[in-house]
């Protein structure tokens, strides 16, 4: 008997151990239980949805894809979406415990994007549909609008989901995002600019023998472009964005070959186009200008390269360099004389004195220009080439011929200059030029003196004078 008691003895804790796993195992069971009737209580009665008469198979799904194109398409154009964006049916017809009529879009957001209206935060998608042999309907997203569409205060009784999740109160606390930094160096055009630049001065161009270009407009702005094309300055620079139109050059009309340059780095070549054209130059020594605007202490030009020559023009004040040929800055270089003037002439061979001839001289036209046809230019860019067209036609001459350039001079106040044939083809052609002041506005010609040619000493017996203007 004693056996048998302490085996019994030994026994029961065993029995014990049995009973709190058995208890423990129950609780467990219960809390699962428990849980999983929680969750089925909690998961929302999802909304039947119809579609042109058809019911939606798997509604959910078409608003899960547009949910995902919406942030694909925030990223892409730079914008921004609420903590709660979400995607809805555009429905037809809401009616209590009625199956959902919906449309052939959807509208997602909050979302905004570059340059857009704080209040339209809501992008369309548009569905495609296809008809199953159950009679149920598949929706897809078949596209989206290029901007927000519908304005964050329209949604209401619009905006349906068969969970019934409804959108965000107000804007989601959505602002308008920042535009994107430019990248650096780069040269950019565009239609719009963020804010209006100044108008160039008169004397804001730059001609060379075959092209010109005049700078039109200049200054620096904070952003440039428009919708998602919208751009802001990179870190530690400025944008700098100027307008630009081609002229002809004097000998040409070619297309301008220009540069911008940055301190002593060149960019380009730039196109010419009617838009802006914008780059980023460097923010540091921004000082002020008299006129109370910002000046970078790096000088930015606008270089032209014509021929063998180069000009600049500064991008910060609009003025050409000094070393351009002042000429460019007139507005007018002609002057029109059509004056005929009575001549004699004398001819001095080697055995002695000729006879007087007489005719006629006739003065034509003035131009002014830096380049001659022989590639030459006037001795300084402070001064310009008078081009002479005059004729000569004496008794016995079958034709008028071009005035010899030793008999032709001019002289204004303070100076006085002799003719030279600039002509390409000085054999063929004569091109009497006189280098005068850039800014020449009156003088005299003359025609007068003696020069010498093959058959002797020819000199002017009746000097002749004409008195000119050239108004600029």
């Amino acid at each position: 008997m004693a056996r048998r008691t302490r085996s019994a003895r030994r026994a029961a804790p065993r029995s014990g151990r049995r009973l709190i796993v058995i208890r423990i195992l129950a609780v467990v069971l219960t809390a699962t239980l428990a849980v999983a009737a929680w969750s089925v209580w909690q998961r929302p009665h999802l909304r039947t949805v119809v579609y042109q008469g058809h019911r939606v198979d798997q509604p959910m799904r078409p608003l899960a894809e547009a949910e995902q194109q919406l942030s694909a398409l925030v990223a892409q154009r730079h914008g921004v979406e609420a903590s709660a964006a979400r995607c809805y049916f555009l429905a037809a017809s809401v009616a209590p415990s009625q199956p959902v009529v919906v449309s052939d879009q959807l509208g997602c957001g909050p979302a905004l994007f570059l340059d857009g209206d704080s209040q339209f935060q809501y992008v369309t998608f548009r569905l495609s549909s296809v008809v199953q042999a159950s009679g149920m309907v598949r929706l897809a997203v078949a596209g989206n609008s290029s901007t927000s569409e519908i304005a964050s205060g329209q949604p209401g009784g619009r905006f349906v989901r068969p969970d019934g999740l409804r959108p965000p109160a107000g804007s989601g606390g959505l602002t308008l995002p920042p535009a994107p930094p430019a990248v650096a160096d780069v040269l950019t055009r565009t239609a719009t600019v963020g804010s209006p630049i100044k108008k160039a001065p008169a004397d804001a161009v730059m001609i060379g023998p075959t092209s010109g270009v005049r700078l039109e407009s200049f200054g620096f702005v904070e952003r440039y472009g428009s919708g998602d094309q919208t751009r802001s300055a990179p870190a530690g620079r400025r944008l700098l964005a100027f307008r630009l139109a081609p002229i002809a050059g004097e000998k040409g009309a070619a297309p301008p070959q220009l540069f911008l340059r940055v301190g002593t780095t060149k960019r380009g070549p730039l196109v010419v186009t009617d838009d802006y054209v914008v780059t980023s130059v460097p923010q540091a020594g921004v000082t002020s200008d008299d006129a109370g605007g910002a000046q970078l202490s790096v000088a930015t030009d606008l270089v032209l390269q014509d021929s063998d020559t180069e000009q600049s023009l500064s991008l910060q004040t609009g003025q050409p360099d000094g070393g351009n040929p002042q000429l460019a800055s007139r507005s007018n270089r002609n002057c029109a004389l059509n004056l005929t003037r009575d001549v004699t002439v004398q001819v001095k061979g080697a055995t002695g004195a000729a006879g007087l001839t007489s005719g006629k001289v006739t003065f034509t036209s003035l131009s002014l220009s830096y380049w001659g046809g022989d590639g030459t230019h006037a001795s300084s860019p402070s001064r310009a080439l008078l081009h002479v067209m005059a004729t000569v036609r004496l008794t016995g001459d079958k034709e008028a011929y071009g005035a010899e350039s030793a008999l032709l001079s001019a002289s204004w106040s303070g100076g006085e200059g002799q003719a030279r044939n600039a002509a390409a083809d000085q054999v063929h052609e004569v091109d009497d030029v006189i280098d005068v002041p850039a800014d020449l506005t009156h003088g005299t010609l003359a025609y007068s003196g003696s020069m010498y040619t093959p058959a002797g000493t020819l000199t002017v017996a009746t000097p002749v004078h004409v008195p000119f203007t050239i108004a600029d």
